[in-house]
């Protein structure tokens, strides 16, 4: 028999990372047969990719890192 055993192949940790909520209109969860399953409006799509790039164009710009 082989002493093989199963290693993770990334280590779980404790998740710190400290999140905000930008909006919870566009999203609801709906069951399919036995399965939950998270349903997100094109418009919530819209939302969250535009406060994306606004977030990365503030954050990542180099005058104001410096």
């Amino acid at each position: 028999m082989s002493d093989n055993s199963f290693h993770p192949l990334i280590p779980n940790f404790d998740d710190t990372t400290e999140y905000r909520l930008i909006t919870d209109d566009f999203v609801e969860t709906i069951f399919t047969g036995d399965r939950e399953v998270l349903k997100i409006d094109p418009e919530g799509i819209a939302h969250l990719t535009a406060e994306g790039f606004s977030d990365t164009s503030h954050l990542l710009r180099t005058s104001h890192l410096r």
